[in-house]
């Protein structure tokens, strides 16, 4: 997960949890990505969401109720959250 709430170069203003296809382009000013989207990642049997930092641990407590972050579109029964 990213400082932003982000996770698998999924951003705020790429979420779309009904896209069809596997994988979605990122294209931004800094980088070009291809990504899974949020479909195909939550279709995965299991999901592991790795938090390195206590930081980041931190912001995904304070984020993880906001509506437009993607790292709350992930499926919550099959996602597995790893802390420092």
């Amino acid at each position: 997960m990213g400082q932003d709430g982000h996770v698998a170069s999924v951003f705020s203003n790429d979420i779309n949890i009904k896209k069809k296809g596997i994988i979605s382009s990122v294209i931004r000013n800094d980088f070009k990505r291809i990504t899974l989207n949020i479909k195909t990642i939550n279709h995965s049997e299991k999901i592991f969401l790795w938090l390195n930092t206590k930081s980041k641990t931190k912001i995904y407590n304070k984020i993880k109720n906001n509506v437009k972050v993607p790292v709350k579109y992930l499926n919550k029964k099959k996602t597995s959250i790893f802390c420092l």
